[in-house]
């Protein structure tokens, strides 16, 4: 991701992409109709497959329009104006101090975590603390599913960001989280978990003096 503007046309390109495979889904599922034992099966799942289809084509037309209506501009929204946010953004990523790490991109205020169809983003002034998680379910002794990565926890619940990583790389990511935003928290412990739980307010305020002493720049927030 080297700029917002470039990954939002890339999004809306992702729509694209997507009411095709359903448009494709509907011509084989027209295709199961002609079969009389799958009539009614095949002419539902084609006119399903077509609805979606073009509801895809109905957003992608709608933010190439009106840029300012997709779902990502819509989250920059609480933090100002999103066009002026979005250019905030650019310059950036164009400049010095930007992290590349895969799926998560670090610039000198903003966590972005971009994929191929979204972004999710917080200010890295939002973030207090940050710990690996690792879950596992397990069915009759047998491993059914893993999940691993990283929780970067914001004073609020609303702008908290998870970034899911190979156990191999959780570690290599940890550091960079820590180098970049040196005032959080970083690790798990029961004491912290309360504190974020139960009494927020004073846990947002330690980690807020702890950002003071080390004379980060913080850039007002527009709420």
């Amino acid at each position: 991701m080297t700029s917002l503007t470039e990954h939002l046309a890339k999004t809306n390109r992702h729509r694209v992409h997507v009411a095709v495979w359903f448009f494709v889904a509907a011509a084989g599922f027209g295709a199961l109709a002609s079969d009389r034992d799958f009539r009614s099966l095949g002419v539902l799942g084609a006119v399903a497959c077509a609805l979606i289809a073009a509801g895809w084509l109905y957003s992608w037309q709608t933010y190439r329009r009106d840029p300012g209506r997709s779902p990502i501009m819509r989250r920059l929204a609480p933090y100002g104006d999103a066009a002026s946010v979005q250019q905030a953004i650019d310059r950036e990523l164009a400049g010095a101090g930007v992290v590349r790490e895969r799926d998560l991109v670090l610039s000198p205020s903003w966590v972005l975590i971009p994929s191929a169809g979204d972004l999710r983003l917080a200010r890295c002034d939002e973030i207090v603390w940050i710990y690996p998680f690792h879950f596992e379910r397990r069915m009759n002794g047998l491993s059914m599913s893993k999940m691993s990565g990283v929780f970067l926890k914001a004073a609020d619940d609303e702008h908290s960001r998870t970034v899911f990583a190979t156990e191999p790389r959780k570690t290599a990511l940890m550091a960079i989280l820590a180098r970049h935003m040196p005032w959080a928290i970083v690790g798990y412990d029961k004491n912290t978990e309360a504190a974020y739980a139960h009494n927020r307010a004073a846990l947002v305020a330690y980690v807020a003096s702890r950002r003071d002493a080390r004379g980060e720049p913080v850039a007002p927030i527009t709420r």
